[in-house]
């Protein structure tokens, strides 16, 4: 556990507080939010500040970043980049499109996802998860 969190650049003076806010389990790490740190105690006893909790959050989601799969890349013009994932043929498809308008706001990503059930999967329930 600790020699994942060396990697990921954290601390050691924060090992002790994650491994018991996540019960010892690196795959809980994602799970923690900067409320969880904020104010608890390192083993300095120093309360940790806002600034110090985001920080510490930033390091445990680069690691989750790099342990995604899945990328999609981001195209600098108007026009989308598209990635099409289709399960299975009884599925359906789900296409996901992510694009970057540099006129109206460069500095954020626009996300449309479309998704189309098959005909022969009527009955069976799906759960499309967006955040």
């Amino acid at each position: 556990f600790g020699a994942k969190l060396l990697r990921l650049g954290v601390e050691e003076r924060f090992h002790v507080l994650l491994s018991e806010l996540c019960n010892g389990e690196h795959d809980y790490l994602a799970d923690i939010e900067a409320e969880d740190l904020i104010g608890r105690k390192d083993t300095n006893g120093s309360a940790i500040a806002a600034p110090v909790a985001r920080g510490l959050i930033r390091k445990l989601r680069h690691q989750k970043e790099e342990e995604s799969s899945v990328t999609v890349p981001v195209t600098d013009a108007g026009s989308p980049s598209v990635q099409v994932a289709t399960l299975s043929e009884s599925a359906g498809t789900c296409e996901l499109s992510l694009w970057r308008d540099k006129t109206e706001a460069p500095s954020l990503i626009r996300c449309e996802v479309t998704a189309q059930v098959s005909l022969t999967a009527a009955g069976v329930r799906r759960k499309v998860l967006t955040a």
